[in-house]
């Protein structure tokens, strides 16, 4: 059966179903399983498909994708643009990075460590 079937017969998404985050362990799930059979806010078929959806990797993954990442807006009370008129950040391209593939160790970490700098400084995490 594809997890798009399984989702069909779902009431919620698995991971609410569960009551866990999306970094739950296989323990945690189990653990989730059964707590989850106690209270059951959802009928046991959904209980049981939510673990069988977390516990397969390739399940979990479209899982994961269909989860929503942010709470659904019920009403916008206000509108700020202000986002919209910071400057757009500046790429900067380092000229030490046009021979890279010819490079030894040591310059390959001498590179590194001033992209890592220049990238702190761009984001106002190292002073200049």
């Amino acid at each position: 059966m594809g997890v798009r079937l399984m989702y069909d017969n779902l009431d919620s998404n698995p991971y609410d179903i569960l009551e866990i985050s999306p970094a739950a362990s296989t323990a945690e799930i189990t653990k989730a399983f059964g707590l989850a059979m106690k209270r059951r806010s959802y009928s046991m078929d959904s209980i049981a498909k939510a673990r069988k959806i977390l516990m397969n990797p390739q399940d979990r993954i479209v899982a994961d994708y269909l989860r929503p990442h942010l709470p659904l807006v019920q009403r916008l009370k206000t509108m700020s643009f202000s986002e919209l008129s910071k400057p757009l950040p500046s790429l900067e391209i380092l000229n030490t990075m046009d021979d890279i593939n010819n490079y030894d160790q040591e310059q390959l970490k001498k590179v590194a460590g001033e992209l890592v700098s220049s990238i702190l400084k761009d984001i106002n995490f190292l002073e200049e």
